[in-house]
Formats: structure tokens, C-alpha cells, sequence
């Protein structure tokens, strides 16, 4: 099947308890399980793509969530790690202290071509 086949090692991370100003940061593995070229990217809820963006906002995450790579190219069998970061910052804090927001996001895998995680 030529359709861009992948899988993630895990599809939840939890952060659990955290302290304003530490970066936490959690890993999983994306691995491309087709038998052709996989071109992933980190899209936001309108579908713009995140490698012409260089700000977490930009890709549907909230300001504190960072991922790295944001987008890439796997070859039938390769694996990348991702690292997703939660770093809040002062200017949210105000919102969080206020309930406005919560540390929860969902973020959007899409695969060219594939099926969006």
C-alpha cells in the first residue's frame, strides 16, 4: 500500500505536577510503518502547516506547549524522537491563576497524504 503509514509510541502525555518557570519536557517516537516516504507536520485547526512558523501558537498549541520538530521526512522504517515542552511564561500565568485556561492542549499530527494523529 503506498498510503503514508506511522506510529507514535504515545498518543498522551501527561506532564503531571508543575511549578511555574521549570520546562518539563516529554518524549515519544513518531516511526514510519509504510513502505513510503512519510512528510509529517504539526498543523493548527485551520490546517496551516507549521514549518513556515517558528511560534507554538501558530500550529494550534497554546503558548506554553513547544515541539520539536515541528515537521519532517522519514524514509520507510526511520523513526524520529518528538520532545514536547511545557514552559509557562508571566504573560500566562494571569489566566491560569484567573481559571480562564488550563495546562491542557491537543495537538495535531498530520501525515501528507495519511491519516491526521
Amino acid at each position: 500500500e503506498c498510503m503514508p503509514m506511522a506510529q507514535l509510541d504515545d498518543h498522551e502525555l501527561s506532564f503531571g505536577e508543575y511549578r511555574f518557570g521549570d520546562v518539563a519536557t516529554r518524549r515519544t517516537t513518531l516511526t514510519n510503518t509504510g513502505q513510503t516516504t512519510l512528510q509529517f507536520s504539526f498543523v493548527n485547526s485551520t490546517g496551516a502547516h507549521a514549518e513556515h512558523t517558528s511560534s507554538a501558537s501558530a500550529i494550534g498549541c497554546p503558548p506554553w506547549v513547544h515541539v520539536a520538530p515541528r515537521s519532517g521526512l522519514l524514509l520507510p522504517g526511520e523513526k524520529v524522537p518528538l520532545a514536547v515542552s511545557l514552559a509557562v511564561q508571566p504573560p500566562e500565568v494571569a489566566a491560569l491563576n484567573a481559571q480562564q485556561t488550563t495546562l491542557d492542549a491537543i495537538l495535531l499530527l498530520r501525515l501528507r497524504n495519511g491519516r491526521d494523529f
